[in-house]
């Protein structure tokens, strides 16, 4: 078994040795040294790797919430799962879970199984010094500021709180994903008034309008790129589009209505039915044209014409 130790000496200076089965100690002729060239880039090549990682890795935030109606352990161990399938489909890797002391976190034996079979890492921050984990800490206080300001706008209660927290995080995220380079639809305003599409299972009958006015809520939890809306007789729909109505819009149709074309009368044609008596001079130049001779325009041949009637009909 040959063992090479050391690196950057000249070639007769590298201490190698050999060691044979049978054990009777060095055998120079055996020795093979590297190239002077191929340690030396080596070396360098490892120094470059050093410098790299001695730099601090970029970081960027992407900030996903889950309401929970408590603390209890199945609605954290539900929690923890959305999120993490959540972060699984942005193509987020999640190795370690770092919180701060939380007792449904740190003293739950269900969660500790959770983060054990899934492989995670838990950590956690010193309980009382929020600035050790100050980039979660820093997502949290923009949150709730973001939520107070959509229930001041909107004026509603607390009692809606989680609707403007999911909107408002939801928004936080689509402007995460664009600085990534992942283009996302644009929000609609919270609470906004918006026409949303009416379900077939809800309909009124054939004449029923097919939009019908709603509030919207938040982004829909179920659908992708979907909205919750409310309508006003109090269903909660999940639907695909919300079409935001224009503020001019009445104004113009009202500005089309009053600046529409007069309607076109058409003569009505009627069908003429049994014998019709026919002008003397039309006649005269349907039997000219017949004939080959010059329409009724050329007054030199109708007046030389003569017509007499004859029965029902007309002749010659």
């Amino acid at each position: 078994m040959k063992v090479w130790i050391g690196g950057g000496y000249d070639e007769e200076d590298l201490p190698l040795m050999d060691e044979t089965c049978d054990g009777q100690g060095m055998d120079e002729k055996n020795v093979e040294a590297a190239p002077d060239r191929e340690v030396k880039s080596d070396e360098h090549n490892l120094d470059q790797k050093c410098e790299e990682c001695r730099e601090p890795l970029p970081a960027a935030h992407v900030t996903l919430v889950f309401p929970m109606p408590s603390r209890k352990q199945a609605e954290v161990i539900h929690a923890l799962n959305s999120l993490v399938t959540r972060f699984r489909y942005l193509g987020v890797y999640v190795d370690r879970l770092h919180s701060d002391k939380a007792r449904e976190l740190v003293e739950s034996k269900q969660v500790q199984k959770w983060c054990a079979a899934r492989g995670l890492l838990q950590t956690t921050t010193g309980g009382d010094n929020p600035a050790s984990n100050g980039h979660v800490e820093s997502e949290v206080n923009q949150l709730k500021r973001r939520t107070r300001l959509l229930l001041r706008q909107a004026g509603l209660s607390a009692t809606s709180g989680p609707i403007a927290l999911r909107h408002a995080a939801e928004d936080r995220l689509r402007h995460q994903l664009e600085g990534l380079g992942s283009p996302q639809v644009p929000m609609i305003d919270f609470h906004a008034n918006v026409l949303a599409k009416r379900q077939r299972w809800h309909s009124r009958g054939p004449l029923a309008p097919p939009f019908v006015e709603a509030t919207l809520l938040c982004p829909s939890p179920v659908m992708n790129h979907g909205w919750s809306v409310r309508t006003q007789e109090g269903q909660v729909l999940h639907v695909r589009e919300a079409v935001v109505p224009c503020e001019d819009a009445d104004n113009a149709a009202l500005a089309l209505h009053e600046h529409a074309r007069p309607p076109m009368i058409l003569e009505p044609s009627y069908r003429i039915h049994g014998k019709q008596r026919e002008s003397g001079g039309e006649r005269a130049g349907l039997v000219d044209g017949l004939n080959g001779e010059n329409s009724v325009g050329d007054d030199e041949n109708v007046d030389d014409e003569k017509f007499r009637e004859d029965g029902d009909g007309w002749t010659l």
